[in-house]
């Protein structure tokens, strides 16, 4: 991949040559007298490499018009002086009319960057981009080599952010709290106007339990928002910020009251009594620290061991205030009829009114699945007799059900209960896992129960 190709080590390589910020190239510690030009022209290099450039691509971004052979003629001076200031003419190599830096010789930013990110390293990738691509060259920018500019740079940044929304799910499925501070941090530097980073690491960091640190964080960001808006008016934090700068206390104490892995539970000991550490178990898990995120506990055991009561319990004990629940349970006579318990989840009265003020098409989907519904709306289109025959119909199925998780969790925490699940058709299966992937905002915990298998 161009950019991202190593070769060179730090400590190996005798010239560096930085692009972010104020670009340089250094040999043995030294900076080089180097044209802004001649800097523009390595860069082009340095962000392709491994990969040939063209003599015509160089040409168009460095100068703004001419005669094909004079930039030809232009860029062959500018190769040949940056060669004589290296002192090394096979730091560029040339091949068939097209140029190329020769990793062997030439540590650069890009190849810093790639090892960051395979590493882990999103706070450092992030810092090392913060600058911007050529971002304090002192120089006039042709059209070409300031839209190239800025394309690289949102590509670094999307190139940065992934790795570390990725490391985040990953710590936070750990409740690795340290590691998603670091991606929240890191995100935070790659958008810093974003709210959504902004609340990653105000989470993380109150987790740890150092609530004021979490606080001034918000403070900082408050801060510099309200400078940027100061000619726009006054700057409001987001409701999901002002919930969550709220309850970061509450969340500072959960982590050092229940410092507690999630985990499957089983069943051995059960009749419930005696079942306080399981219960205090669940009830962290309920209590989830995360105000925009899906998580799902599995309760497993024989049969008769208690498992329902023990998730109803817990439920009833450490469910937030504010939590809507919704119970529903598998049998083995409905285990061939797709989606009965998520069917049976939505068929009550309360819910029905809630899928009435969904868009389309989620509503008329939800629907086809709900005879009950179909038969009292004078709108309803007629039920699909198998909404789940094509692979469409059953990823429009499965979004559908999320559409309707998330409306259900505007209001507050959402909490599925579903008993006997490891009961449930493949296709109940498959939509909670959509849901549970593709999950953005509100909170949202599915408590299943069931035997081991």
């Amino acid at each position: 991949m161009p950019g991202m190709a190593q070769s060179t080590t730090p400590d190996q390589a005798a010239i560096r040559l930085r692009v972010f910020g104020s670009p340089e190239v250094r040999k043995g510690g030294e900076v080089l007298r180097l044209t802004a030009r001649q800097l523009t022209l390595l860069t082009l290099l340095a962000e392709r490499a491994p990969e040939k450039v063209e003599t015509s691509i160089l040409s168009s971004h460095l100068w703004a018009s001419g005669a094909d052979a004079a930039l030809r003629k232009g860029v062959q001076k500018d190769v040949t002086a940056i060669r004589k200031a290296l002192a090394n003419p096979d730091a560029i190599v040339t091949s068939s009319g097209c140029y190329r830096l020769n990793l062997e010789l030439v540590r650069t930013d890009f190849q810093d960057l790639a090892q960051a990110l395979r590493e882990g390293r999103v706070v450092e990738a992030a810092q090392l981009i913060e600058p911007g691509l050529l971002s304090s060259m002192r120089c006039d920018m042709t059209s070409a080599l300031a839209s190239w500019t800025l394309s690289a740079q949102m590509r670094l940044r999307d190139r940065v952010r992934t790795v570390a929304v990725r490391k985040w799910a990953a710590a936070r499925d750990r409740a690795d709290w340290s590691e998603c501070e670091e991606a929240g941090r890191a995100l935070l530097t790659v958008d810093a106007g974003s709210e959504g980073a902004l609340r990653r690491v105000m989470k993380s960091v109150a987790l740890q339990g150092r609530l004021e640190e979490a606080e001034a964080v918000f403070a900082a960001f408050a801060e510099r928002a309200r400078l940027k808006e100061q000619e726009k008016g006054q700057w409001q934090p987001a409701p999901a910020t002002v919930r969550l700068l709220d309850r970061l206390p509450e969340l500072a104490r959960w982590r050092q009251e229940l410092s507690l892995e999630a985990a499957d539970f089983d069943g051995d000991t059960l009749p419930l009594v005696g079942r306080e550490e399981e219960m205090q178990r669940i009830g962290a898990l309920l209590r989830s620290p995360l105000d925009d995120g899906a998580q799902f506990i599995w309760i497993t055991g024989e049969p008769g061991m208690g498992k329902t009561r023990l998730a109803h319990e817990a439920i009833a004990a450490f469910a937030p205030p504010a939590a809507r629940v919704l119970s529903t349970r598998c049998t083995e006579a409905e285990q061939r009829l797709a989606l009965a318990p998520l069917v049976s989840l939505i068929a009550r009265g309360w819910v029905a009114t809630e899928v009435a003020k969904l868009e389309e098409p989620w509503q008329d989907t939800i629907v086809a699945w709900v005879p009950e519904l179909a038969a009292t709306s004078l709108d309803a289109v007629p039920p699909d007799p198998d909404p789940g025959d094509t692979p469409a119909a059953t990823r429009r199925t499965a979004h559908a059900f999320l559409e309707l998780f998330r409306h259900l969790a505007r209001s507050g925490p959402l909490i599925l209960f579903i008993d006997d699940l490891d009961r449930a058709d493949q296709a109940t299966h498959s939509v909670l896992e959509y849901v549970v992937r593709r999950w953005e905002d509100g909170s949202l915990t599915i408590v299943g129960a069931g035997g081991e298998g």
